[in-house]
């Protein structure tokens, strides 16, 4: 027997609690240091994967807090990663290397692109998600505030330049980060829907032409 949840709009069941908020930090900060002590590719490559299971992971769950959790683990990457590509950039020399630039921006680019596929579906018609529209709307703030957490440490720590030579890395390379997930996110996710329609209306008109060869089989039968 199927088992039939109750669908909370998304002010009541999704609206920030302490649970919630806390959720996100612990996805947040588990993810950032995970990626951030990754080297530059396995960083890449571990965003991408964090970001599609993650989004999984947030469209199938009717529990708020591993919704906020899942967003949360999402900024809490990207950061990271943008953290250590940005070292890898200026300590290592890698920005004049094409090669790499381009593994980097094609990890990313599908992991965005299997996320887009993943957020378009949902497995479980019970459970009701806030729109992608929200989504990306609150692992954005989530990434800012991350963001400026995390500028506002190194000027606490190191002071002024080192702060503001931290932010430039930061900004540059999220903004890379998030181009180069949310194009191919948005392909994907447009893909899946126009493929779904797609196939429920072969179904439908399969459907529909059965019924009607039906009854003139059972005539000449």
């Amino acid at each position: 027997m199927s088992q039939n949840f109750e669908v909370h709009p998304l002010p009541e069941l999704y609206s920030p609690r302490l649970s919630s908020v806390v959720s996100a930090c612990l996805g947040g900060v588990v993810l950032f240091y995970l990626t951030s002590i990754l080297p530059n590719l396995t960083s890449a490559i571990a965003c991408a994967i964090v970001i599609a299971f993650s989004t999984t992971a947030s469209t199938h769950s009717r529990y708020a807090m591993v919704w906020w959790g899942s967003l949360g683990a999402i900024a809490g990457c990207i950061i990271g990663t943008s953290v250590t590509l940005g070292e890898s950039l200026a300590s290592l020399g890698l920005s004049s290397k094409e090669l790499w630039r381009v593994m980097i921006v094609a990890t990313l680019s599908l992991g965005g692109l299997i996320s887009g596929i993943f957020l378009s579906r949902n497995v479980r018609s019970s459970i009701k998600p806030p729109p992608p529209k929200d989504f990306l709307k609150v692992v954005s703030g989530l990434t800012a505030v991350f963001f400026a957490v995390l500028v506002s440490i190194k000027f606490t720590l190191s002071g002024l330049d080192e702060a503001r030579t931290l932010s430039s890395r930061l900004s540059t390379v999220s903004t890379v980060l998030v181009t180069v997930l949310a194009l191919p996110g948005y392909i994907g996710f447009q893909m899946s829907r126009f493929l779904a329609a797609k196939f429920n209306q072969g179904q439908s008109g399969s459907h529909t032409l059965s019924q009607a060869v039906a009854p003139n089989d059972a005539q000449y039968g």
